[in-house]
């Protein structure tokens, strides 16, 4: 067989196996665009998609460094400070103003709470601007 026609039988057999991929899911994640406001509030669109790998694209739009956190909606007892709190699912590093980052990772189904928090101590911020976010 010719190299030709041998590099044509290999290319197509690639295109073949990824288009077979893509149509059975293979594993890409889902693109999920947020952007950390000024004013402490968080986007998130779409604000629901189905379970497994999630990659979140996170703008921070503000002039000062934020991080991205999402909890689990329903609270969970935590015998270390005894009492019920949510879990962490994702949380970014520091992103420096106007920038971005990518967090993949793979969400179960269920309830989520994304939030824009500040770098700034608990005590001064209490509360990070949250809204809900929901994995099918």
């Amino acid at each position: 067989m010719k190299k030709s026609c041998m590099y044509a039988l290999i290319a197509l057999t690639l295109v073949a196996g990824a288009t077979l991929l893509a149509a059975c899911g293979g594993g890409d994640a889902v693109e999920i665009h947020v952007v950390l406001k000024q004013d402490n509030s968080v986007s998130v669109t779409p604000s629901e998609v189905s379970s497994g790998r999630v990659t979140f694209l996170v703008e921070n739009g503000t002039a000062e460094a934020r991080i991205f956190i999402m909890f689990t909606h329903d609270l969970v007892y935590s015998a270390a400070v005894n009492t019920f709190v949510r879990q962490k699912a994702v949380e970014s590093a520091s992103i420096s103003a106007d920038s971005s980052e990518r967090i993949s990772v793979d969400l179960e189904a269920g309830s989520y709470v994304a939030c824009n928090q500040p770098l700034v101590s608990p005590d001064e911020y209490p509360d990070a601007s949250c809204l809900t976010f929901t994995v099918r």
